[in-house]
């Protein structure tokens, strides 16, 4: 489970003599997973966006974050105790 969500930051900086956005992506997902697919999730992201919108790696910024699964509620009930059902 996880929302993935990209946006843009609102300045412009000059990369390389051109001006240049700087992709923010914030990808949200149940806590527990290793740290090794984390950083594997991170650098295919980062990856992924730079093939597609053109930015340098360097400007691309990746945000994981990892919510708990008694904060993530679904059908007025946290997965936590929806798992245990």
């Amino acid at each position: 489970m996880g929302w993935v969500r990209s946006a843009f930051s609102s300045g412009r900086n000059s990369f390389a003599g051109r001006e240049t956005q700087m992709p923010i992506i914030t990808i949200q997902i149940l806590e527990g997973r290793p740290k090794e697919k984390i950083r594997s999730l991170i650098a295919h992201v980062t990856e992924t966006v730079a093939a597609e919108l053109g930015s340098p790696k360097d400007r691309i910024r990746v945000i994981v974050a990892e919510i708990p699964k008694s904060h993530w509620g679904v059908g007025g009930t946290p997965i936590s105790e929806a798992e245990n059902r």
